[in-house]
């Protein structure tokens, strides 16, 4: 934003100095311009030149730049879900057409091996009875209270009751991730960020003024 004022030509740069200062002051509000930028906006033969100085402390200007920046955030939070949304479609997909596949139980040199893979991991799931599932390379160990070390293919479940408690796990938050992203893809929301991007650049832009005297 740009302001036109016009100042009477001083009879030296003392008091040419102190009128510019003045006028800077005045469109500043609180904000005074740093000595440094009223002296630059005085060439070598005394007349003024263009003064760059702080914008006006203006509420508008500050809560547009706020709203901006909620709105970016809001776009990329968005985005993000998008992404997960999309994978667990992808889940879903794949387990109702995929039968359970009951889990091994490990023995022998094969049970101990397991063991000592996971000893120095941490469970990546705990049930309420004390089993403990490890996820390795795509295979899943579960160890139980009593010792057994079972392997399946963790994608794969295990059992009939497996696949539904997943299916209706996946289910529960599809349902909340598709109300965040309202149904929009991937590349819509994108173009939203790309949107909301700008608007915060604007809405930063807006916070410095040219003051022309």
């Amino acid at each position: 934003m740009a302001s036109s004022i016009t100042i009477q030509s001083p009879v030296n740069l003392a008091q040419q100095h102190a009128a510019a200062s003045a006028k800077v002051r005045a469109l500043t509000t609180d904000q005074q311009a740093p000595e440094e930028q009223v002296e630059s906006g005085i060439d070598q033969t005394g007349n003024i030149k263009e003064i760059k100085s702080p914008s006006p402390r203006d509420d508008s200007v500050f809560q547009a730049k706020a709203d901006a920046e909620l709105r970016l955030i809001t776009a990329k939070g968005r985005q993000n879900s998008a992404k997960i949304r999309d994978f667990l479609r992808e889940q879903v997909a794949f387990l109702e057409k995929t039968d359970p596949v009951p889990a091994r139980v490990l023995e022998g040199d094969e049970a101990e091996e397991a063991r000592r893979l996971i000893s120095t991991l941490r469970a990546n799931i705990v049930t309420e009875d004390g089993m403990k599932g490890y996820i390795v390379d795509d295979l899943r160990y579960d160890l139980r209270p009593d010792g057994t070390i079972t392997v399946n293919v963790a994608a794969v479940p295990s059992s009939e009751a497996q696949k539904q408690e997943r299916l209706s796990g996946f289910s529960d938050t599809l349902t909340r991730l598709e109300s965040l992203t309202g149904g929009l893809s991937q590349e819509q929301l994108q173009k939203n960020v790309a949107s909301a991007q700008q608007a915060l650049e604007l809405a930063q832009s807006a916070q410095t003024i040219d003051i022309q005297v």
